[in-house]
């Protein structure tokens, strides 16, 4: 690196060091702390919005960070484009999204990505009859519809610095004093140049009526089942866009994810819907198990509030559209008809959310249900439980009305013990379907707990005294690198471990005095090759705990390889799946 001398950035540097624009150099000590310190893409997102940037192009071999950009710029009608995906990593998919910035209004020189005299511009028809064009109308990158040429001057007004605008505008001495007191109508003004004209700056208008307006004028003349019919197939036609499918291909209430909705083509989903109903949707309703099904019911209640009740259910699939009558169960996977069900349940601290990522690599006829437990998620205004038997009472009684098929109870890390525990009160039911218990990276009950396990409980006496980094440190390897990274996630991911290590003692109290009998269930314990608490030996001690047949496997990765590695953990819950002909 000799002779390489850092700057001061020239162009604006919005930094995930400090969460700050960064006006020094970037030197040694600068790229030491981006290594060391926390990331604070969440406070350099904020700032960028703050500061009017709407516009965001995520330069990257894979879009990772598509959602929570198009989360944070959603109420200023934000745009997010990539540059390449896995498995699209073409010109075609670069050119695709240089295309996407086209079309919503942003200039690009088409000479110098296609190559100069490469294509003949042609004018888009007009509407059938009406001579009436619809069209973005152009900005820049800018906030407000800044040129570069005037960024500068924009970005000083902003930020307060009264002499750099007076130095800009070449303003005479005696009326420098008097400028700081206007920066900030200057900067106010200016900010709302920005703003959208309509909900997620999607409903841009022509003379003849926006084309929001012309969706909710059609809607408006149908009944409840012909609204809820119509939004579904324009969420369908969007969908199939994206994906590159026809329509057809989309089936109305399949999860997206399983269909290969990743990140940046959620936050295109959501450009999309934005710009055809005016309605703005979060990220987590594009990820509902019900497909275009129950996104087209959340859309339906911001265009008609007062036919929501007559919608919902309005398709009449009741549960296997993915409800669910029970508030312990969340559907995550639905199936029309399904041949099995897999219950997942999550470890200390964790959420239905751990399952997610099984979704796509099921079989069609399994249904994914998780375990939702009072205090978080949809339940966050219950008081949380710290009696494992009761949740344990509670979920076999939920469960009563979906015991027509085969029953797979998966837990993960601390929720074996509660699979365990409701296996057992599942096997006392007269008439139970066939179930099996799949143990993955837990430790045996009445096991005595391995030295590795030291290291978790070192971490978990963290839980309450520790700074959030320290606690990212303290979890590396046991929690997957995903909600390390994320102080938001993991913040309350701590709040629920706090809940569940309680409950976790109480539980062991418990079982001090334990003497039921074991299972008479297929069990399978999946070890993970990496895992640094629990070795995959200590993965036997489950053999005991059933008289039923007893598999033991290991899949690739560290104690979240049941999260991180969903491929090889949904292969072992589908060869867990017992026989509907048998007696387990």
């Amino acid at each position: 690196l000799e002779g390489i001398r850092p700057r001061t950035p020239r162009i604006p540097l919005y930094s995930t060091v400090t969460g700050q624009p960064h006006h020094q150099p970037l030197d040694p000590a600068y790229w030491y702390r981006n290594l060391r310190d926390t990331v604070r893409f969440d406070q350099a997102l904020d700032r960028l919005v703050e500061d009017g940037h709407t516009v965001f192009v995520e330069v990257s071999t894979h879009p990772v960070l598509g959602l929570p950009m198009a989360d944070a710029t959603a109420a200023r009608g934000g745009v997010v484009a990539g540059t390449l995906a896995r498995e699209r990593g073409t010109t075609a998919q670069f050119l695709r999204n240089v295309a996407l910035l086209h079309v919503h209004g942003y200039d690009v020189d088409w000479d110098r990505a296609l190559g100069a005299g490469s294509g003949t511009l042609v004018p888009l028809p007009t509407y059938a009859f009406q001579r009436e064009r619809y069209w973005a109308h152009r900005a820049s990158g800018g906030a407000g519809g800044t040129s570069a040429a005037e960024e500068p001057f924009w970005r000083a007004a902003r930020q307060g610095e009264a002499s750099a605008v007076a130095d800009l505008l070449d303003v005479p001495e005696e009326l420098r004093d008097q400028l700081a007191g206007l920066l900030p109508y200057l900067a106010s003004w200016h900010g709302k140049l920005g703003e959208p004209s309509g909900r997620d700056g999607a409903d841009r208008e022509t003379p003849g009526g926006g084309v929001t307006d012309r969706f909710r004028d059609m809607i408006a003349g149908l009944d409840a089942a012909g609204r809820l019919d119509a939004v579904v197939a324009l969420l369908r036609e969007e969908t199939a866009v994206l994906l590159g499918r026809a329509p057809g291909e989309v089936p109305p209430s399949q999860a997206l994810q399983q269909l290969g909705l990743d990140s940046l083509l959620a936050a295109g989903l959501r450009a999309a819907i934005a710009r055809r109903t005016g309605v703005g949707v979060p990220s987590e309703v594009l990820l509902r198990p019900t497909g275009c099904t129950g996104i087209a019911r959340y859309v339906l209640a911001g265009l008609v509030p007062d036919a929501v009740a007559d919608d919902d259910g309005a398709d009449g699939r009741g549960a296997a559209a993915g409800t669910s009558a029970s508030p312990w169960l969340r559907v995550l996977k639905p199936a029309g008809r399904p041949y099995a069900r897999v219950l997942g349940i999550a470890g200390s601290g964790g959420t239905t959310d751990s399952h997610v990522p099984l979704i796509r690599h099921l079989p069609e006829g399994v249904e994914l249900l998780g375990l939702q437990l009072p205090g978080r998620e949809a339940r966050k205004d219950e008081a949380p439980l710290l009696d494992a038997a009761v949740v344990a009472d509670e979920v076999t009684a939920a469960l009563a009305g979906r015991l027509d098929v085969p029953v797979v109870l998966y837990g993960h890390s601390q929720g074996t013990w509660l699979a365990w525990e409701i296996a057992h009160r599942l096997t006392r039911l007269p008439g139970h379907p066939p179930v099996s218990v799949v143990a993955a990276c837990g430790l045996p009950p009445h096991t005595e707990r391995p030295p590795e396990l030291e290291r978790l409980q070192s971490a978990e006496a963290l839980v309450g005294a520790a700074a959030l980094d320290e606690l990212a440190v303290a979890f590396r390897g046991i929690l997957p690198d995903a909600l390390l990274a994320n102080d938001k996630v993991l913040a309350a991911y701590v709040d629920n471990l706090r809940t569940d290590i309680t409950m976790a003692r109480n539980h062991e109290e418990l079982l001090r005095s334990d003497s039921r009998a074991p299972l008479d269930v297929p069990l399978v314990a999946v070890g993970a090759s990496l895992d640094p608490v629990l070795p995959a030996a200590v993965q036997s001690g489950w053999a005991p705990l059933t008289s039923g047949p007893f598999t033991l496997r290991t899949i690739a990765g560290t104690h979240a390889a049941p999260i991180e590695n969903p491929e090889a953990m949904a292969a072992e819950l589908v060869a867990a799946i017992p026989d509907a002909g048998s007696g387990r």
